[in-house]
Formats: structure tokens, C-alpha cells, sequence
């Protein structure tokens, strides 16, 4: 999903650790909804802060662990690879926000096409749309629908935009058809996504100090 390279361009990415041999074991306790609780979250909250809620345990499998962005934890996430073959570390990404406002700013082909070879390494495929297409992305900006605004959630929409523009020109689509029809596809906004990261992962988050329970 291009959206997803242009937040990680802009706001980096944790460090992922990934089991080889089909995941570790661990559990999670579920609260047991009352039939008439389904689908209304205040009255489960009420209950759950009235300590009155109870609790299943589930047995599931953890396959890939997101790696909170500390040096603590990262240091331990490389003890736990150096101890346990089955573990493997993708390094983090770390944010190039400068870059990404030359992006959104810049008018100059030439500009685009040097953005694109700085970020070929971490993004190729982004790299790639933009190289080949740069005429294209450029002229996307001056479309009736580019996000201008300088409010908070305007950043979120110009990189949904922006990857609607580039998914349409793989395909050989103006960006002007591209945006109408995706113009109700769901992107996730990157506020959504780094809670996802760092408080999910994948199927969690790996926990400093318990390297014994990832085996």
C-alpha cells in the first residue's frame, strides 16, 4: 500500500521481529460479552470499570512482534536474534520529514526524481511510480481535489491522495479518474496506523525484559 511508504517516508517505521517457525505460543484474556453488550462500548467500559466483567483466556500463536522505538527495547529485540536462530529484526525506519516536504512543495521534475533515488533503498516501488511518472505527479497537484489546507489532517490526505495518484498511473490511469474512483477507497490516516504499530504490531508488542516467554 503506497499511503503506508509515504507515512513511513514521513514518520518512520518500529523495528518488526519476525518468528521463522510458525510463532511462539502466548495467550490473551477476552471479555465475555453480554449478548445485549454487543456493539455498545459504554456499557462494556462501565462494567469493566465496575470490576464486574469477565474474563476467557485465548491460546493463539504470536508471529510477528512490533518492537517499541526505545534503545532498551531495540537492544534486547538484537539479543533475542543473537540467542534464538528462529527470530529475525527488521531494522526501524527512521522518519525523513524534510524530504517529505520537499515532496509536497516542490514544482521541479528534476526535484522529484532526486527525492525518488534518495528513498529507492528503503521504498523501491514508491521510487519507481515517481520516477517513471514525475510529469504526472506533478500535474496531480494541480488537480481541484489536492489537499491545500495547512490543517492537522491535511498531511493524512495528501498522502492518500498522493497514493491514489501513483496506484492509478501503474495502471496506466490519469490521476484526475484516478482520484474520483478511489475517492471513497478506505485509507487508513497514520494516526490509526502508529497506534496499530506500537500498541499491536502485527500480533503484539514485544516486551523488554521478558526475552524468556519468545522462544
Amino acid at each position: 500500500m503506497l499511503v503506508l511508504a509515504f507515512y513511513g517516508l514521513r514518520d518512520g517505521a518500529p523495528a518488526v521481529l519476525r518468528h521463522m517457525k510458525g510463532g511462539v505460543w502466548s495467550t490473551r484474556l477476552l471479555p465475555e460479552l453480554h449478548e445485549d453488550e454487543i456493539g455498545r462500548p459504554d456499557e462494556v467500559r462501565d462494567r469493566i470499570l465496575a470490576g464486574k466483567m469477565a474474563y476467557r483466556p485465548i491460546r493463539y500463536r504470536v508471529q510477528t512482534l512490533t518492537v517499541p522505538p526505545t534503545r532498551e527495547a531495540l537492544r534486547e529485540a538484537r539479543e533475542l536474534v543473537r540467542s534464538n536462530k528462529n527470530w529475525r529484526l527488521t531494522p526501524p525506519v527512521f522518519p525523513r520529514p524534510k524530504l517529505w516536504s520537499r515532496l509536497n512543495k516542490t514544482r521541479s521534475a528534476a526535484e522529484v526524481r532526486k527525492i525518488a533515488d534518495s528513498i529507492r533503498r528503503k521504498y523501491p516501488g514508491l521510487a519507481s511510480v515517481l520516477y517513471s511518472h514525475v510529469e504526472d505527479f506533478l500535474a496531480a497537484k494541480k488537480l481541484h481535489n489536492y489537499p491545500r489546507s495547512n490543517r492537522p489532517g491535511s498531511d493524512d490526505k495528501r498522502a492518500q491522495f498522493f497514493s491514489k495518484v501513483l496506484a492509478g498511473l501503474r495502471l496506466g490511469i490519469a490521476p484526475a479518474t484516478a482520484t474520483k474512483r478511489l475517492a471513497h477507497a478506505f485509507l487508513p490516516d497514520s494516526k490509526t496506523m502508529i497506534v496499530r504499530s506500537l500498541e499491536e504490531g502485527a500480533s503484539g508488542v514485544f516486551k523488554v525484559s521478558q526475552k524468556g516467554e519468545n522462544r
